[in-house]
């Protein structure tokens, strides 16, 4: 009984602090992450709606996460700023991409599907192998990831050497190269919730705002959290999101040529709070964006999901 008692008061005591990310060097997890798009083009033109186009893909990413620093400086000449003042909630993350399989279908064509783990064959289709010849290099690339203890994402970007087990990559073959760097960070930064800053109470709720590029115009994108109560085992605590995009005038331009006509953008994300970590989480989207295009009208509708689960790599494991 008093076994159950302590248990008792040590799970309250946990739950009632802030939820923060516990990071210790050299620990490593497998990061796995699944996502499916759904897009359905229509044009309208002045005789009605044309045929509509569709294309459903779904990639299925692999990589292994390893914490390199925690509450340093980080004095590493590349690929992140060497120059940013230590921060004792602060992480270094190396991300190394392991495995990507993809499969495409775009009727009334035949599904794709890719492996990067399975090697070429004579008998590959084209369009196969042109997948494969635009993803090859992608396998083995590094990220290195600066992270605070809420989550937040301060620093993405490509290893110029791209080592994988030792073997520098030609600096040639470093497939995200010339990404942007706010892109990769808001790429990495679209997996993780931001953590509440202070409060532990159910039903609390904190949003995060940032403005993007894109190739329709300057994107606002809100996401607002909600902290949810702790499950039935007492070690996962749920973060349910709800997030909105708008399209934004330039400074002094014109209004956008697009217009965002429905969207809906919910999930859930279930953060262990035993060993400080996200365990997995489950994001959809749904967007339909209306443009002109001279004198036709385009309606784009995007639907996707995005589902993601963490596992420890304990010590001796491959």
């Amino acid at each position: 009984m008093v076994a159950i008692l302590l248990a008792v008061v040590a799970t309250n005591a946990i739950a009632a602090e802030p939820l923060r990310w516990q990071l210790a060097e050299g620990e490593q997890w497998r990061w796995t992450a699944k996502q499916t798009v759904t897009t359905r083009r229509q044009a309208v033109t002045a005789t009605g709606p044309a045929k509509p186009l569709g294309a459903v893909v779904t990639v299925v990413l692999h990589s292994l996460w390893t914490v390199e620093a925690v509450g340093k400086a980080f004095a590493r000449p590349e690929p992140l700023p060497s120059a940013t003042a230590p921060r004792q909630d602060t992480a270094l993350i190396r991300v190394d991409l392991q495995r990507l399989q993809l499969t495409m279908n775009t009727p009334p064509g035949a599904a794709l599907e890719y492996d990067s783990a399975k090697p070429p064959a004579a008998d590959d289709a084209p369009a196969l192998r042109e997948v494969a010849d635009q993803f090859k290099t992608l396998i083995g690339a590094v990220l290195y990831v600066r992270m605070t203890s809420r989550g937040e994402i301060l620093d993405a970007a490509e290893s110029q050497a791209g080592q994988q087990s030792g073997t520098p990559k030609p600096q040639a073959t470093r497939p995200l190269a010339d990404a942007d760097p706010a892109g990769l960070r808001q790429i990495v930064r679209g997996g993780f919730p931001l953590l509440p800053e202070r409060t532990s109470r159910a039903g609390a709720e904190w949003r995060d705002r940032q403005t993007l590029d894109s190739p329709l115009g300057p994107l606002l994108v809100q996401r607002v959290f909600r902290l949810g109560p702790t499950t039935d085992q007492q070690e996962l605590r749920p973060l349910r999101l709800r997030g909105f995009v708008s399209l934004q005038p330039p400074p002094g331009g014109p209004p956008p040529a697009a217009k965002i006509v429905s969207q809906q953008w919910e999930g859930e994300y279930n953060f262990d709070i035993r060993r400080g970590k996200l365990s997995r989480s489950r994001v959809t989207q749904s967007l339909v964006i209306e443009r002109s295009l001279g004198q036709e009208r385009e309606r784009v509708q995007t639907d996707s999901s995005l589902e993601a689960s963490a596992e420890a790599v304990l010590s001796g494991q491959p």
